[in-house]
């Protein structure tokens, strides 16, 4: 199984954090056997003002919080929308 993480982030606070739970999240994911292609893109936007930082997981845009969290609650939460493996659960929109 390979997976495609791209992360669109912006500079700021938020797409810091989003950047540090993506990165950890890669880094479990690996440890786990799972082939990661991992990118960051930068946009040339200021968090919440212009842009809200988000994930694109093959192709399929996911909600990824700023705050830190554990990197394996994340990946369960991957696992259990059905982004990563087995399960066909509905995804979260990214912005409220």
């Amino acid at each position: 199984m390979a997976l495609t993480i791209v992360g669109f982030l912006g500079f700021g606070p938020l797409s810091h954090g989003v950047s540090r739970n993506l990165r950890a999240v890669v880094e479990k994911l690996r440890e786990m056997g799972i082939v990661v292609d991992y990118t960051e893109v930068r946009l040339p936007l200021l968090d919440v003002e212009e842009f809200e930082p988000f994930a694109l997981i093959d192709g399929r845009e996911v909600y990824v919080p700023s705050v830190a969290v554990e990197p394996e609650k994340l990946v369960d939460y991957l696992l259990a929308a059905g982004i990563v493996g087995l399960s066909p659960l509905p995804v979260p929109p990214v912005a409220v």
